[in-house]
């Protein structure tokens, strides 16, 4: 009766499906066997794993079930594992994720950063949603096609589609969060012996209250660093983090159409035009609904692309609030 594939940015990548429970093929439907559908316009149809099934007195069944690199979640990663690149991540990863196999397609700069499988948890964890994943240290953006998982530096393309009221924009709700603004950043660095941090760099944001952002620099300097190379390291995350500027999201209706130059897949950029509310603005996709039963999106939702939630609580767990 209906069949959606929801994927988000580096996050859930689910199908949910309506079915009659007198339906020819209900019989088919059980946990842990596989619906092969289509997710957008541009992939072939993806494997997804039965994970649940309703069963309402009103005879309409609902069938929920996660991409097949979810089973990626029962896989042990050994701990101690290492590396110092992002090639060399998906490589370590890979060697323990078979059938899988993760590659990427970039290699950060060839800048050296330190990836170490320091606790227990699943192959998959490491891709990103914890402290220390790929994704966490060298960014980019997942691309699941079955068994093949690749990290690429920017998934998505900007294909000069403009959304703008009156023209193929047909809803639109715009939310604003100040969770990620700090009015300072804090640096430190420490060997286990010794100790060193640059003090509070202001951010230049003005709030009512303090809120300093704690960044540990440990492992970006092999020995003991100078007060004036920490405070660099936090002059440029607070760039890199965008802490100076609140998150805003953007739910929008939209016509989408079958070229390339007039749709939206994720990743991709926008750019949104609406007078009423004074926004001019380019924004990313973060989420993307497939309409399998017709061929097309049946929502696509708009913002600052983040990791994930578990990096949000990451961060706010780090920083102090107090009054100047």
């Amino acid at each position: 009766l209906a069949c959606t594939v929801t994927e988000k940015r580096n996050g859930s990548y689910e199908l949910a499906m309506k079915y009659p429970a007198n339906g020819v093929h209900f019989k088919d439907l059980q946990l842990r066997r596989i619906i092969l559908a289509k997710p957008n316009y541009t992939d072939d149809p993806q494997p997804f794993r039965i994970y649940r099934i309703t069963k309402p007195l009103n005879g309409i069944c609902t069938v929920y079930a996660r991409h097949i690199s979810y089973d990626m979640n029962g896989y042990e990663m050994p701990t101690g594992r290492t590396a110092m690149s992002t090639s060399e991540a998906v490589s370590v990863l890979s060697a323990w994720a078979t059938p899988f196999t993760i590659t990427s397609d970039f290699n950060i700069y060839n800048i050296t950063k330190l990836f170490e499988t320091y606790e227990p948890s699943s192959v998959r964890s490491w891709l990103g949603g914890k402290e220390g994943s790929v994704t966490d240290l060298y960014g980019g953006e997942w691309h699941w096609d079955g068994y093949t998982c690749t990290l690429c530096q920017s998934r998505g393309s900007d294909n000069g589609v403009v959304v703008r009221y009156g023209k193929n924009l047909t809803a639109l709700n715009q939310t604003e969060d100040s969770t990620t603004l700090y009015t300072g950043v804090k640096a430190w660095w420490s060997d286990g012996e010794d100790y060193i941090d640059c003090g509070e760099v202001p951010t230049g944001v003005i709030l009512d209250d303090t809120r300093t952002l704690i960044v540990d620099a440990s492992s970006e300097f092999e020995q003991k660093p100078s007060l004036a190379s920490l405070r660099s390291y936090a002059e440029t995350y607070i760039v890199i983090n965008g802490l100076t500027l609140p998150q805003v999201n953007l739910t929008l209706d939209f016509v989408q159409l079958d070229s390339l130059s007039g749709r939206v897949d994720l990743c991709d950029l926008v750019k949104v035009e609406f007078e009423q509310y004074n926004i001019s603005t380019t924004v990313k996709c973060i989420e993307a609904t497939w309409d399998v039963l017709n061929d097309r999106y049946s929502s696509t939702k708009f913002g600052t692309p983040m990791t994930n939630i578990a990096t949000t609580v990451m961060e706010l767990q780090k920083a102090v609030k107090g009054k100047k």
